[in-house]
Formats: structure tokens, sequence, C-alpha cells
């Protein structure tokens, strides 16, 4: 329904200046006739008419959601964003579903809301994806849910993911299947290089495998480096020895106005809380 709405929604408003237009011509014609005693009705009409055709409504809508955001904001809210179920199929690297993330927030008080919609870009300042390496796409042909994102964080929201390779895959919910949103490394090769990764290419941080060591022994698997105007939010040291500089796990990348919080290690039954709290607690801390 909503999004009819919205597809919708430029026609009204061409009609709404259509209809004040005609109102306003009747007016005019039968001022001085029996229409008269209700000319301050019709003008009124024509008016709030006029006001619809401009966009005022819009308007309008943007001051709420910008009040409701505020409250979100005062209150500390953290909005999970997940239009349909947590599950092997549509999430990477989280064993676990839905409830058992909501379970860890519960109990370390941490205020939150599970939104289906995507207007809650709209009315929370911060925004977690549960999916991991996954995320929910529309639009896979023009990535438009990427886009949304990017924009909220832009205009100055905190987005998190809470494990792997963060847009690594897009989850299309029409075929019931995720996408890989990294190309091949050429025709020849089924192989996705890290480079090209939508985090490597829109936000300039290299992601880096760990083959072997202490570190891939207590599961951290992948890191992803760390800049000059990025932070480190790992309890240990960041990562050295590692191409092209410092690496860690869990990072923190300013992006517009906003931040994005990116956290690769893998949430399962054993480590749930504790790798959860790694990254959504800092976002707290910085919400803006």
């Amino acid at each position: 329904m909503y999004r009819l709405i919205k597809q919708l929604y430029p026609v009204v408003k061409q009609i709404s200046f259509l209809l004040a237009g005609a109102l306003i011509g009747i007016t005019a014609t039968l001022y001085g006739q029996q229409l008269h005693p209700y000319k301050d009705r019709l003008i009124l009409v024509s008016v709030l008419l006029i006001l619809i055709g401009i966009g005022f409504s819009e308007g309008v809508l943007a001051c709420l959601y910008w009040f409701v955001k505020k409250i979100n904001s005062g209150l500390g809210f953290v909005c999970v964003y997940a239009p349909y179920a947590v599950d092997e199929n549509n999430s990477s690297w989280v064993e676990g579903n839905l409830q058992q993330i909501c379970n860890v927030l519960d109990k370390n008080k941490i205020r939150y809301k599970v939104s289906k919609s995507e207007r809650a870009f709209k009315e929370y300042p911060v925004i977690l994806n549960p999916f991991g390496g996954n995320y929910p796409e529309k639009d896979f042909s023009q990535l438009t849910s990427l886009q949304k994102i990017f924009q909220y964080v832009t205009n100055g929201g905190s987005y998190i993911n809470i494990a792997d390779i963060p847009f690594y895959y897009a989850y299309d919910e029409n075929l019931k299947r995720s996408i890989d949103t990294t190309p091949l490394a050429d025709g020849f090769s089924l192989e996705r290089p890290f480079l090209k990764s939508i985090l490597t290419q829109k936000l300039n941080h290299y992601v880096w495998g760990i083959a072997s060591g202490k570190d891939l022994e207590s599961g951290i698997a992948r890191v992803i480096q760390l800049t000059h105007t990025s932070k480190n939010l790992f309890s240990k040291t960041k990562f050295i020895d590692g191409p092209q500089g410092d690496y860690t796990p869990v990072i923190q990348i300013p992006y517009g106005n906003g931040l994005f919080l990116f956290s690769t290690l893998h949430i399962d039954s054993k480590n749930v809380s504790h790798n959860i709290l790694r990254i959504v607690k800092p976002a707290l801390g910085v919400q803006k």
C-alpha cells in the first residue's frame, strides 16, 4: 500500500493543480451569482489543492519524520531493520535468528525497535542490519536499497553491520535468494576479489582475509583496513603486518555526516552477545 501511494503521489499533485485552477475559474466566473455564498469554501479548497500540488504535505511529513527521529535519538533507540526473518538462506556469517539478536539487546537494556519498512531510515538515527554480509535489496537491477543506505549515512545516520563483509551479498525477496554484489575477477575465474567489493569501491577500505595464525584460530578471518579517518573499535590493538597498513575486525568509518560501523566477526550461539555488543555499544556512544 505504501509503495502504491508513493507511485501515485506525483499524479495526485498534478491533478490537484488542475482541480485548483478549475475551482478558481468557477469561483471567479460565478462570483456575483448564486454560488457567491460558497465562494469562501471554494477558495479554501483551491488553496489546499495548490498546497498539495506544490508539495507542502511533503514538507510537513519531513518535519514529522525529523521530530520522530529526534525523539528516538534522545531515547537511544536502535532500529533493527529486518523486512523478513533471519535464517541461513538470507544471512551471511550469522548463525542464529532475529530473536536471539533482540534478546542480546534486551538483556543489555538497549532500546530497540524491529522494523520491516524502509521508513525506518527516516525515523531512527541508528539502523542495525541483522543479516551480516547480506542486506535486503528491493531492486537488484538498480540497487535502490543500497543507495538509500548510503544516503541515510550521508545525512547523518549510523549504520551497523554485525558480521562478515558488509554488502558482499544482496538478498532479493522476489527471487528468494542471495545475489553477489561483488563482480568476478575476470571472465575465466569464479573468484570474487575483495578489491571489487562495495566496501572497497565506495568506501576505499580494503579487506584482508586471514589464512592462518592465532587470529584465525580465535575466529577472526577477515579484517578491514584502517585509514587516517576511520577508527579501530576492537578491544585488541589494531592488526598490523597486513597489506597497505593496519587492519581491524571492528571499525568505524565516517561517511558524509554519518557513520558506518562494521564488524567482520562471525555470529553464532556461543558469541552472539559478545560480538554484537562490540559493535552496537560504540554506535550508541557516537550517536549524533
